[in-house]
């Protein structure tokens, strides 16, 4: 029937709204904010941040006879990296002529390595903060030695859900949001559009129409709406034209940590991935069967870092471009290097010697086809919509 293979794109986000936004960005205990009388909410460029850090660490706090540190992350210095918007816009970068340069090239890169080397310099940001494991990091976050995390939302919720009942006030709550490198202060925050997964059917179908059928009722909102939240009626129903979850059902899923009586009920087993375009927020109403007062945390952190809304980033990113250029097999092996060094960077012992460490690698870049990569890469852009802002989802 077919004279070519097709593959399926599923759950790409149908508007906006649909967007999976895990909130990135800086969290710091309510508690220490309040201990050292600063809003949170109004540190807004990173030189603000500096200072907020150093002020944490200029107040000489300790638990159980340890010292506060005053930024830390998770494992392998997952997410401390998050100052990197305020230095530059995306991953490629307009050189001001129209043509794009890798952000490793530029001068505010070399800004935001020597600002993160001068936090691991004066003690502001975790020695470990690269180096450790998961455990360890959670470790501290649960003793309470982390006074600001740079993470997603999801993760630092669940990490203090505990220490926050036994320590009631120590919640984490946004910093800032840190202003953007180029963006304009009512920008919607720019997210890329997310995927799972590609749907075929194989030669080997028997029933091909049988399954062409299956897919085309997925990929209908009674299908999607089938999918995430169960049967219409049993699991849940319509309130003012938005699903809601029925209150014994809500309590069952709620009541059982492990997942398996959602699944036994069909509901986010399979069927979801096959689902087509992602509507959970334009069809559904988002995760109905989640803990009320872990969503409230949610939209009060949405305020605060998505005063503007969210946008979905849609145009052509060089990165996706690059990996066609006839260079890219002798010049990936240098550009994978280019967050083992900046890590390296931040360590050295001068700046001097920072900068040497990016140059070096610079030159390998270069020397392996950066250039002709990328004059491929900007041929292939013109007149074509480039990426010009993206944030971490």
């Amino acid at each position: 029937m077919f004279s070519k293979p097709y593959l399926l794109y599923q759950n790409y986000p149908a508007t906006d709204q649909d967007i999976q936004d895990w909130l990135y960005g800086f969290y710091v205990r309510k508690d220490i904010a309040d201990q050292i009388g600063v809003n949170p909410q109004s540190v807004k460029t990173v030189e603000d941040f500096y200072q907020f850090l150093k002020k944490i660490k200029d107040a000489n706090l300790t638990v159980n006879g340890m010292p506060m540190i005053p930024l830390g992350g998770f494992s392998n210095g997952w997410a401390v990296n998050l100052t990197n918007s305020a230095f530059f816009p995306a991953t490629y970068v307009d050189k001001g002529d129209g043509t794009f340069e890798h952000s490793f090239f530029t001068k505010s890169y070399e800004d935001y390595t020597l600002f993160n080397r001068k936090l691991i310099e004066e003690g502001l940001l975790d020695l470990e903060a690269f180096t450790q494991t998961d455990q360890i990091a959670k470790e501290k976050i649960n003793q309470g030695r982390v006074a600001v995390l740079g993470v997603h939302f999801p993760a630092i919720y669940d990490a203090t859900l505990d220490y926050v009942k036994a320590h009631p006030g120590t919640e984490f709550v946004p910093v800032g949001p840190l202003e953007r490198a180029g963006a304009e202060p009512n920008q919607p925050a720019d997210l890329s559009a997310q995927g799972s997964n590609v749907t075929v059917i194989p030669k080997t179908t028997k029933n091909v129409d049988a399954a062409l059928k299956v897919l085309d009722f997925l990929a209908s909102d009674e299908g999607f709406l089938l999918s995430v939240y169960g049967v219409e009626g049993v699991h849940w129903e319509m309130v003012d034209g938005k699903p809601k979850a029925k209150p014994e059902w809500f309590e069952k899923f709620a009541n059982d940590p492990t997942g398996k009586v959602r699944q036994n009920e069909g509901i986010e087993i399979g069927f979801k991935s096959i689902s087509g375009l992602f509507r959970l927020g334009s069809v559904g109403n988002g995760d109905i069967y989640a803990d009320p007062v872990r969503q409230k945390a949610i939209e009060e952190t949405r305020k605060i870092f998505r005063p503007n809304g969210i946008r979905m980033v849609t145009e052509i990113s060089p990165g996706d471009v690059i990996i066609s250029a006839p260079q890219w097999e002798t010049l990936k092996p240098s550009m994978d290097k280019i967050g083992d060094v900046w890590r390296e960077a931040i360590y050295a012992k001068s700046d001097e010697d920072a900068l040497k460490v990016i140059n070096e690698l610079r030159k390998q870049m270069v020397n392996t086809g950066y250039n002709e990569a990328m004059q491929y890469v900007n041929e292939e852009l013109k007149g074509k919509e480039v990426r010009r802002f993206q944030l971490d989802n």
